[in-house]
């Protein structure tokens, strides 16, 4: 009798270790990735464009522009804030003599998969450059001031 349950507990207990172990390898997996930063490439959305890189983002919107200046690491829940500038645009073209109007920002949102809630804020001025919702991988058609 042991003969023939023996052989069978060891395939139960195979089983149950081989499912541990890839349950914590999935959870391992998940937390690279809310930790590891935003994913490196084009997110799209209504009236802007992100590029996101290993170092921060550039940003364009349609009347304006920008950067984000660290990398977006997101929290486990996928929450982030980082700083970076904002620099307002107008219609018409640009003087030789004209200074660019520049503005430190805050970049705040959350990333869940493949969507980006993203929120801008100028720090000094406390102005909202506005609210927006990015698609990973999106391509964006920007119309510029008018």
């Amino acid at each position: 009798m042991i003969a023939l349950l023996f052989p069978l507990l060891v395939i139960f207990l195979t089983k149950d270790c081989t499912h541990q172990k890839l349950k914590a390898n999935k959870q391992t997996n998940e937390a690279n990735y809310k930790t590891d930063g935003a994913q490196i490439g084009l997110w799209g959305g209504d009236s802007i464009r992100l590029e996101v890189t290993e170092q921060g983002a550039q940003v364009e919107y349609a009347c304006g522009y920008g950067s984000i200046d660290q990398k977006i690491v997101p929290d486990g829940n996928g929450y982030f804030n980082v700083k970076g500038t904002h620099i307002r645009e107008h219609v018409g073209p640009v003087r030789d003599d004209e200074t660019s109007n520049n503005h430190p920002a805050q970049f705040s949102g959350q990333i869940n998969n493949k969507t980006m809630n993203l929120t801008v804020t100028e720090s000094d001025t406390k102005k909202l450059v506005g609210k927006f919702t990015l698609v990973y991988g999106q391509e964006t058609r920007l119309v510029k001031c008018n």
